[in-house]
């Protein structure tokens, strides 16, 4: 008897240290998750932390909360973060080196990127110079940009949002501007409805060709070659002959195509817009100039700093996903082994004492 009891208490000590094993392991897989899914819950919501505030919130000024897309009124938030409502988007373009959309976020007056995987803008820095409406990059990966009030062109470092002045444009009212294949520069005049052509390096833009088109406030090159434009009074898609200024109607009507503050050619040959007041990125069909697909960007943004740990939400999750198998399976194998070794020594034991038992005295 004195044998059995003492199997019977070594069988419950281990059959305790299996259970509690079991329960550590399961607690920490449990809090992992649980926090894997916090931290996922935050950066879906754009919450994790916010951008540099604006002018006006620096200056003390609480951020009130408006809900009129309808009226144009751009919706503010908490202060630490930067909304981009309606109109303020002021331009757009797409860097083939990073294969990222950068913007001018007009609240602000700063550099952000639009990231289509994370539907979040991503604030970058401050541009230093008010009323930037123009953006583009060239074939070098060098960022440009015209400042509205005094027409210069800008020189803007992507990384870090950095503006330095070029030189003035000589033209009063140039809003856009674009690339093409042979790296030359070109935006449109919005005073006189000319389309000009800007040098690089001292910034004097030179007329090319009279528009037939008012108000030509967006243009982008698709893979360098046919230059679109957005004309921003009837929101209507036009394909523009750059030697002659010949533009080509190609939305039906209004309501096929979106209110646009920015055109963006991407590598692949998609042409995308910003939509202002659904605060939308839309791809626009080259064709019939309609909007074939939307993605919603979420009001909040992040800093930039944010997204370098997590660059893209699908390798993401499924980085956290396999993470969260292998623990559960190295776990799973953990208990597997204790168990077998119990049940290996329960076995022994018992044989033990009943061998002991059945040996004659």
């Amino acid at each position: 008897m004195f044998k059995m009891g003492e199997w019977f208490r070594g069988s419950l000590r281990m059959l305790f240290n299996v259970v509690s094993s079991c329960f550590v392991g399961l607690c920490f897989v449990g809090l992992c998750f649980v926090g894997l899914c916090f931290v996922g819950l935050c950066f879906y919501s754009g919450a994790l932390i916010g951008a540099e505030p604006s002018v006006g919130q620096m200056s003390g000024t609480d951020a009130q909360v408006g809900q009129s897309s309808e009226q144009g009124q751009c919706e503010t938030q908490q202060v630490g973060r930067v909304v981009l409502g309606p109109s303020c988007i002021t331009a757009m373009a797409y860097c083939v080196s990073d294969d990222l959309i950068y913007a001018v976020d007009g609240s602000c007056d700063g550099l952000i990127i639009i990231d289509e995987t994370l539907r979040l803008r991503i604030h970058v820095g401050p541009l230093g110079f008010p009323a930037v409406c123009g953006l583009t990059f060239d074939r070098e990966g060098q960022m440009f940009a015209v400042e509205g009030q005094g027409d210069q062109l800008l020189k803007v470092d992507r990384t870090t949002g950095k503006t330095v002045s070029v030189g003035p444009l000589g033209f009063r009212s140039v809003q856009s501007l674009a690339c093409d294949r042979f790296n030359r520069l070109y935006g449109v005049d919005t005073a006189t409805d000319q389309l000009v052509r800007i040098d690089k390096h001292t910034g004097h833009a030179t007329a090319v060709a009279s528009l037939n088109v008012p108000s030509i406030f967006s243009l982008a090159f698709v893979q360098g070659k046919e230059l679109y434009g957005v004309d921003i009074a009837s929101n209507l898609l036009y394909q523009i002959d750059v030697q002659t200024g010949a533009c080509v109607r190609l939305s039906p009507t209004r309501e096929v195509c979106c209110e646009t503050h920015g055109l963006a050619a991407c590598r692949d040959g998609r042409l995308l817009a910003y939509a202002i007041r659904q605060g939308a990125l839309c791809e626009l069909n080259l064709n019939q100039g309609t909007v074939v697909n939307k993605v919603q960007i979420r009001k909040q943004s992040v800093s930039r700093f944010v997204t370098q740990a997590i660059p893209d939400a699908l390798p993401a999750r499924i980085l956290w996903g396999l993470s969260l198998l292998a623990m559960l399976v190295a776990m799973c194998i953990q208990c597997g082994r204790i168990g077998a070794q119990y049940v290996s020594d329960a076995w022994q034991q018992t044989c033990d004492v009943f061998a002991k038992q059945r040996a004659p005295s």
